[in-house]
């Protein structure tokens, strides 16, 4: 398949994953795309960081749980809210 641009192509960020998660995409915007020296900065990371930082395996892990939490109890609440405003609204029509 003949390639769409006529000549090199130079981009200041390499393209984003399509299928990123929310820790890939860290991952990508942490590193600008340079995941063969992740190995190597991934071992500088010390302490605390090391379960908050996109540059480790459980520091993606912890974001995405992280993410998946927040995204649940806003949820809840949301839907919470929604139930009592349908009640009251309900309560005030008969």
């Amino acid at each position: 398949m003949p390639s769409q641009t006529a000549g090199p192509v130079t981009e200041k960020f390499p393209k984003v994953p399509g299928t990123a998660s929310v820790s890939c995409l860290f991952t990508w915007l942490g590193t600008k795309g340079d995941y063969a020296g992740l190995e190597a900065k991934s071992k500088k990371v010390t302490g605390w960081r090391v379960y908050t930082s996109s540059l480790t395996t459980q520091g993606r892990v912890n974001i995405v749980l992280a993410t998946y939490l927040a995204c649940g109890i806003t949820g809840y609440l949301l839907w919470n809210s929604y139930k009592k405003k349908k009640a009251v609204t309900a309560s005030e029509s008969t």
